[in-house]
């Protein structure tokens, strides 16, 4: 009997995880609801169109001097390591944070009055996993992702169509880099952390998505 109770675990375990792969790519492809207003949101011009440079700059300024140390992360760290540049076809700015060094509360005070910069919104999943999206004067929009330290790995947390996406990588320090001709911290090694977020980060892939595409991603909290 417990043999016979362990072959069907094995058998449901496979068609539990299809199901609850089907249930997150139909949650990913649900319109967004409806504002009321008749008008479209329109759609930033992607970073190939764009200076970006002093959209980075006007976040990395504020933060240093408060003593936190903004790090370049996914499609921007990717832009940097793989091109030399932002990738063209991206429309945000990726910048990591250590919670240890702020929370979601101590970036909005610090950002709230940037000349150059406004608070678009903030999502607070949790007091220390929160994401703080900014927009600066030019259009460009900037993601602040902050990274919980949970013992031997960092945690970042999502938000879509209401559901917390928990997305758990190694922990790595932080080391200098030349971008642009400004001096950037990026992961160490930069590298693992590609790796993790794209798989074989080193050739383009026009069909990556950012939930389903990731090696790290966890579908439920």
């Amino acid at each position: 009997r417990r043999w016979g109770q362990m072959a069907l675990w094995f058998e449901c375990v496979p068609l539990a995880a299809e199901l609850q792969r089907q249930r997150l790519e139909h949650l990913l492809a649900k319109p967004l609801p409806s504002t009321g207003s008749s008008k479209r949101r329109r759609q930033p011009p992607p970073l190939g169109q764009l200076d970006a440079l002093p959209a980075l700059c006007a976040v990395l300024r504020p933060l240093q001097a408060a003593g936190i140390t903004p790090f370049l992360a996914y499609g921007t760290l990717l832009g940097a390591i793989r091109e030399g540049d932002f990738l063209a076809h991206d429309l945000d700015l990726d910048l990591g944070i250590l919670a240890e060094q702020a929370d979601a509360d101590r970036l909005r005070a610090l950002l709230r009055h940037a000349p150059e910069l406004r608070l678009s919104w903030e999502c607070r999943l949790r007091p220390r996993a929160s994401l703080v999206k900014l927009v600066h004067q030019s259009g460009i929009s900037v993601d602040l992702v902050l990274f919980e330290r949970q013992g031997d790995h960092f945690l970042t947390r999502i938000l879509r169509h209401g559901y917390a996406l928990p997305r758990r990588r190694q922990a790595f320090g932080l080391r200098p880099l030349i971008f642009r001709g400004l001096e950037v911290a990026v992961p160490d090694p930069p590298e693992v952390f590609l790796a993790e977020q794209y798989g074989d980060w080193q050739r383009p892939c026009a069909n990556y998505h950012f939930v389903l595409s990731s090696q790290i991603a966890v579908p439920y909290d």
